[in-house]
């Protein structure tokens, strides 16, 4: 479980810029602002996420390896933290964990249990149930719109 970055509020005036607000914040080997054990990271992206990865540089430590079918492998040393799997899950099947093992496998706990949650909503066209299945309403549309 990562922990918050403590902060002191000091009595002098400061001044304060975006890049000084940035740097004050940011965490050497945060992905974000969250700290964390840190750990080598291998992340290959699909060729339709590729540009998108590449043309930014999301952590300092970055390593950037173009694939022969188009697809990108980032490698970096982050700290593995819940903030990293949010980030790696919003590609959704555009990303996949290569290391390490362990990351790879909450991610494959988590996508399990998004089917499982999604197999106990039993929807039907039409109609709105409840997760244990009891019927709520039927959705009536109107035959004119379409």
């Amino acid at each position: 479980m990562s922990s918050p970055i403590r902060l002191r509020l000091h009595q002098s005036p400061t001044r304060w810029t975006r890049r000084s607000t940035i740097t004050a914040f940011r965490v050497k080997s945060a992905l974000g602002i969250f700290r964390g054990k840190e750990t080598e990271v291998r992340i290959r992206f699909r060729p339709s996420a590729a540009p998108f990865i590449a043309e930014r540089e999301w952590h300092e430590t970055q390593e950037l390896a173009s694939e022969n079918d188009g697809s990108v492998v980032l490698t970096m040393r982050v700290a593995d933290t819940l903030e990293l799997r949010r980030w790696v899950m919003s590609f959704g099947s555009e990303a996949e964990v290569l290391e390490p093992d362990s990351l790879r496998q909450e991610i494959r706990n988590e996508a399990q249990a998004i089917l499982d949650q999604l197999d106990r909503w039993d929807f039907a066209p039409g109609q709105l149930y409840l997760p244990t299945g009891d019927f709520l309403e039927e959705l009536a549309v109107p035959s004119d719109v379409g």
